[in-house]
Parts: C-alpha cells; sequence; structure tokens
C-alpha cells in the first residue's frame, strides 16, 4: 500500500496510472491518483543528487531560457 501524500488515503501498489522509467539509472516510476483528493503523484518521490550534480550546467542553461531539456530528462 502507498499513501496519498496529501490526505494519506491509502492506494494499492497495483492501481497506478502509468510508468515511467528513467534513462538515468533505470529507475522506474509510478504515477498514482487518489480517488479521495485526486492527486496525481509519482512514486518513488524521490530526488537522486547525483542526477542534478551531473547536470547543473544543463539545468542552469535550461532555467535561463537557454536551451531546452533533451528527451532522457
Amino acid at each position: 500500500m502507498i499513501d496519498c501524500p496529501i490526505c494519506s488515503t491509502a492506494i494499492r501498489g497495483s492501481d497506478f496510472v502509468e510508468t515511467h522509467v528513467s534513462d538515468f539509472r533505470n529507475l522506474e516510476y509510478r504515477l498514482y491518483r487518489c480517488a479521495q483528493c485526486d492527486l496525481e503523484f509519482w512514486n518513488p518521490l524521490k530526488i537522486i543528487p547525483e542526477f542534478y550534480e551531473e547536470n547543473t550546467a544543463l539545468y542552469g542553461e535550461y532555467h535561463k531560457g537557454m536551451t531546452p531539456l533533451p528527451d532522457w530528462v
């Protein structure tokens, strides 16, 4: 079971809407929708520091409007 991060409603782990496998370290994320509050959220809610550390320049340029993010992000 997974709890909604907003209203804490229990959601079965098998009740995901969509999956995405990140090219960075081949991590799988699942999109869930809470039936109680309609929040959509990805699980795991995880930030991988190495991803951002390795791509600092890329994100800096993106946020300055200088370059689009590549598809693998």
